[in-house]
C-alpha cells in the first residue's frame, strides 16, 4: 500500500503545513538569544521559571478559555486512557493552573515561561500557527502596585525586544495588544506576554481581578 507522502511528486513531500515554519541557524540563534535575555530579565525581577506540558486533558486545558481559543485548540484521543487531549494554544491558563493546583502557595506568586503553542488557524493572514509564547505572571496580588510592577516589566520587555511602536489603551496598536485574561483557576493576576515567530511578534499586557 502506497502512502500519501510517497505519492507526492518531487519536493512537495517535504513542504511544511501552511502557517508552520522552521527556524534555520541564524533565525534560531536570534530567537534563542532573545528568549534567554527575557527569561534572565524576569528572573532578576523575581519571577520563577515553569515549563508546562505541551499537551493536557481538555478538561483542565480549556477551563476558562474563550471560544476563540477553544476553536484554536488541536484535539486528539489519548491512546492510553481514551480521554480527550488538547495541544496548548496558550500557556497563560497552564501557568494559572500551576499556581492554583500545583504550587498552592499563600501570597503573591511570580511565574514566567517560554515555549511553543499550536493554533488550528493563524490569527492573521501572515501569522504563524506555531508561535513561541513567552510571559510573566503575578498571582495573588490584586493591588495597584502589582499592576505597576507588571507594566514596568512589560515596558522593559518591549524595549529589549526592539519594539518601536507605543502602547495605546485596551485595544490593539500595531504589534501590541491588551486583553482581559480571565481564567477559571486564577487568583488576582497581572501578566505580561509575548507571542510570535521569528518574523512577527504579538505582545500583550493582561490583567485579571477576581
Amino acid at each position: 500500500m502506497s502512502t500519501i507522502s510517497s505519492a507526492l511528486p518531487g519536493e512537495e513531500r517535504w513542504l511544511l503545513p501552511e502557517g508552520v515554519e522552521e527556524l534555520l541557524p541564524d533565525q534560531a540563534a536570534r530567537v534563542e538569544a532573545m528568549r534567554r535575555e527575557l527569561l534572565d530579565l524576569y528572573g532578576r525581577w523575581g519571577y520563577e521559571l515553569v515549563i508546562p506540558p505541551l499537551i493536557e486533558y481538555t478538561e483542565s486545558l480549556l477551563i476558562g478559555l474563550g471560544r476563540d481559543l477553544e476553536r484554536q485548540t488541536f484535539r486528539l484521543t489519548d491512546q492510553l486512557s481514551g480521554r480527550m487531549l488538547g495541544i496548548r494554544p496558550d500557556i497563560t491558563p497552564q501557568a494559572a493552573r500551576i499556581d492554583a493546583h500545583s504550587l498552592r502557595r499563600e501570597g503573591p506568586v511570580r511565574l514566567c515561561y517560554a515555549g511553543s503553542v499550536l493554533h488550528t488557524r493563524a490569527r492573521s493572514p501572515f501569522a504563524s500557527r506555531c508561535p513561541i509564547q513567552l510571559g510573566a505572571e503575578l498571582y495573588g496580588d490584586a493591588s495597584l502596585d502589582a499592576d505597576i510592577e507588571v507594566l514596568g516589566l512589560m515596558l522593559e520587555t518591549l524595549g529589549r525586544s526592539g519594539v518601536a511602536r507605543g502602547y495605546a489603551g485596551p485595544r490593539s496598536c500595531g504589534d501590541i495588544s491588551c486583553a482581559d485574561g480571565r481564567h477559571g483557576t486564577c487568583r488576582g493576576r497581572a501578566s505580561c506576554a509575548v507571542r510570535g515567530s521569528a518574523g512577527q511578534v504579538q505582545r500583550g499586557d493582561q490583567r485579571d481581578r477576581r
